[in-house]
Formats: C-alpha cells, sequence, structure tokens
C-alpha cells in the first residue's frame, strides 16, 4: 500500500516537536506493560515509547513503513497470535482511515489482555471535514458521543474522552475548507509548533468545548 501524501504528512507532522512531546505526556499517565503501537506510521511515538523503555509491538497497514507486523483492522479477525497478547494498545489517528471502525474495534478489544488499555486518539469536528482530510483517505471526523458508543459497543469501559488542540483545528479548518490544500505546509506546522507552546500549556489544565482532535481512554 503506497500512500504518498500519508508518508509526506506524517514527515511534515514530525517536525511539531513540541506539539509531539505535548501529546505524548497526555497519554503517558495510561501506558503500562506490553504495548502495541497501532498505525505505527513513521515511528514518530515508537520512539519516545522506546526511549522510555516500553516494550513495544508496532503495527501498520502501510508496508512502507517500518512496522513489524502489517496488519488490516478490517479483518473479520485479528491473527490469533494477537489475541490477548498487550497490556495497553496506542492508536493515534488511525481509525478515521478505517471504513468499518466498528470491525477495527472489534479487533483491537480482542487484542488487549483482560483490563488491558485502549489509548485512541481521532480527528474532530465534523465541521473541518475537508480537502485535506479527503487527500489523506480519512472517512471522517468524530464527535465525542460517537465515539463513546463505538467503543461501547464493542465492549470497553470508556473512562476519559477529552477534546485536544483548540488552536490547532482553526488551521485545520482554513487550509481544508477555505484554500482546499491536499497537504499542511511545513512552514505552517513550525509556525504552530512555536505558537501553540502557550495554548497547549493552558490544555494541559483546562478542557476546551472542541479541538481538532478526541483523546479516550478505554479499559476491556
Amino acid at each position: 500500500m503506497h500512500d504518498p501524501i500519508g508518508q509526506k504528512t506524517l514527515e511534515i507532522m514530525a517536525q511539531a516537536r513540541h506539539y509531539n512531546i505535548w501529546l505524548y505526556r497526555q497519554i503517558k499517565p495510561y501506558l503500562s506493560g506490553s504495548i502495541a503501537e497501532v498505525g505505527s506510521g513513521t515511528g514518530t511515538f515508537t520512539q519516545k515509547l522506546i526511549k522510555d523503555n516500553y516494550q513495544v509491538t508496532t503495527l501498520d497497514i502501510n508496508q512502507d513503513y517500518s512496522a513489524q507486523i502489517v496488519l488490516d483492522l478490517q479483518t473479520t479477525n485479528s491473527p490469533r497470535q494477537l489475541f490477548n497478547k498487550f497490556d495497553t494498545i496506542v492508536a493515534l489517528n488511525t481509525l478515521e482511515h478505517v471504513e468499518h471502525a466498528d470491525r477495527a474495534m472489534n479487533n483491537l478489544y480482542t487484542m488487549l489482555k483482560t483490563s488491558g488499555r485502549l489509548v485512541i486518539l481521532v480527528p474532530a469536528g465534523k465541521w473541518a471535514f475537508g480537502s485535506l482530510d479527503k487527500s489523506l483517505g480519512h472517512f471522517k471526523r468524530y464527535d465525542p458521543q460517537e465515539l463513546v458508543e463505538l467503543l461501547s459497543q464493542a465492549g470497553f469501559k470508556v473512562d476519559v474522552v477529552r477534546s485536544l488542540n483548540f488552536l490547532g483545528i482553526w488551521g485545520w479548518w482554513w487550509n481544508s475548507k477555505i484554500t482546499r490544500r491536499q497537504v499542511l505546509p511545513a512552514w505552517q506546522v513550525k509556525l504552530f509548533d512555536y505558537l501553540s507552546l502557550p495554548w497547549l500549556w493552558i490544555e494541559s489544565f483546562v478542557r476546551f468545548p472542541f479541538g481538532l482532535s478526541l483523546l479516550a481512554i478505554a479499559a476491556k
């Protein structure tokens, strides 16, 4: 599966160093034991997990990336060797690429050990869906209730759902709905990475009603 726009976007987003560090800090309290990173891409967060000495297995549908296991989450059943295998599954900006999200969620559930935890990040704000989403192969952006229902139907107990990156969604809306770009400009991402620092600090303590992403933490 060759995805030049997706790969280019991942490379550009890897330059948002401050944001990626901040996002990792938001999910780190929920990480433990053996970890599966589903949709590992070019490895931006894999490197952080390895640096913190987590036992990590990387999975991705794209063979061009360096994932240890090539996996399509939409298969009827995940491979048997992955059943009840992981203490934590991390899926950052992955579910939006899946047409049959219910199948994917069921597979993630079976891959977790009893009392295992899912850490999932998805794009938020249906009103911001546009050219960027289409060029990246996104099927949708999620609202909180929709994500909770999807998790609950698969058997998960949802502990946390919160919006992240209040500032970022305005840039996404502008580029995706107004200027209709196919790829985020690298200079904008770098500029955002510096301008967003005070906003991200505030978001560590204050929850805004909406943002670019939804973070959910759910237990098996």
